[in-house]
């Protein structure tokens, strides 16, 4: 199953088995694209991306979607002006130990 969607913007993580050929056009891992369009490759459990987005490429079509993962972009602004708290944990005192 595929959870990408068109407009998804998503990152080169890996590379394939399949790619281990260089070939020109070829983003580099850490390349930053947008999903154009997905597909299941007939006869198989895979599936392929059409992005679209990344500077000086040709390439555009047949990437396989394993090797791409979501971009999630979170806004940090309330993490960040959030009052840091940090209570020390309360301690119990130890017990004294009787002699027999």
């Amino acid at each position: 199953m595929c959870d990408f969607k068109p407009g998804d913007e998503v990152e080169k993580f890996k590379e394939g088995a399949r790619h281990a050929v260089s070939w020109p056009g070829r983003p580099p891992i850490g390349t930053i694209a947008i999903v154009e369009a997905i597909y299941r490759v007939p006869g198989t459990d895979l599936y392929g991306l059409d992005l679209v987005g990344w500077p000086n490429s040709p390439a555009r079509y047949g990437f396989a979607a394993e090797n791409w993962r979501k971009v999630h972009r979170r806004d940090l602004t309330a993490w960040l002006s959030a009052k840091a708290t940090f209570e020390e944990p309360k301690r119990t005192p130890a017990k004294r130990r009787e002699r027999a």
